[in-house]
């Protein structure tokens, strides 16, 4: 076989598909150049977020300046829809109380890609956002609405603010009571720390739970108490040791109170500030 050159009505065909060989997915388009400045003003253009009243009252807000603080200050101040992770089982709960599915622009309908969300659970109104932060959490400790990339300890902090804002309308937001089926809610394993109470210590739920364990989530007290001082030898008794110099020592920990005490000294006696706890431990 001779080679010929080509004649003047052939030409190369040419490969018309973009598809990657091996994924078999097109490349992604190149996006021309912009500037910083360029691209701040397309951004802020295409979002055009609502700033409402409470938005305005948070702006002149004095700030400790610590960053987690100021990164609640900035999530607030995006302005609305304030977006919001949520469990799956409280889907009608958090519907019920006025928040909305947004659905995620930046995601295709035949997206595979599980890195992007399909959407957030977003709160167009302050007041429901508090609400949403007030509810109870599950069986497993968790919000059933919680604000975006923020830590507990951030969750509070705008919950601080919230009420603040609120105090000063004059407008008082208590905490939704949420009726949750008896019978799905123990299937589910969402049940909260209400039902673990002295007042249903029947429930087939409960049946072989130990007594102090009930008590415990009964009456719970989620504040922070300071570490206990031996009277003897002067040491405070931490959380994680749960013991001071003394070696005789016993220490144990109210359930009430969460306050430590020590179980080898008598009630009543010359050491009596170790002996009891705050709330007595009757």
């Amino acid at each position: 076989m001779f080679l010929r050159a080509p004649q003047s009505g052939q030409t190369v065909k040419p490969n018309r598909s973009n598809k990657g060989a091996f994924t078999g997915k097109a490349a992604p388009k190149i996006k021309k150049w912009q500037s910083p400045e360029q691209e701040g003003e397309e951004s802020a253009a295409k979002a055009q977020k609502i700033e409402c009243e409470f938005v305005a009252w948070m702006r002149n807000q004095k700030t400790s300046g610590a960053w987690h603080v100021e990164a609640a200050k900035d999530y607030l101040l995006e302005g609305l829809p304030w977006k919001g992770d949520s469990t799956y089982d409280a889907k009608q709960v958090i519907n019920d109380l006025g928040s909305k599915w947004m659905r995620n622009p930046g995601k295709d309908d035949g997206c595979q890609d599980r890195s992007i969300r399909r959407g957030w659970a977003v709160a167009y109104d302050p007041k429901v956002m508090l609400q949403l932060l007030l509810l109870a959490k599950d069986g497993r400790g968790r919000r059933q609405w919680a604000c975006l990339e923020l830590v507990e300890t951030q969750q509070l902090q705008i919950i601080a603010w919230l009420r603040q804002y609120f105090d000063t309308l004059g407008v008082t937001v208590d905490a939704p009571q949420v009726v949750q089926d008896t019978e799905s809610t123990c299937m589910s394993g969402n049940s909260d720390s209400q039902r673990m109470t002295k007042s249903n210590p029947s429930s087939d739920h409960w049946k072989g739970v130990p007594q102090w364990i009930i008590d415990a989530n009964a009456n719970h007290v989620p504040t922070w108490v300071p570490d206990t001082v031996c009277v003897v030898c002067k040491r405070p008794v931490d959380d994680q040791f749960m013991d001071c110099a003394c070696t005789e020592a016993r220490w144990s920990r109210c359930s009430k109170c969460c306050e430590k005490y020590r179980t080898d000294f008598v009630k009543g006696g010359a050491l009596n500030d170790n002996a009891w706890c705050k709330c007595g431990h009757k």
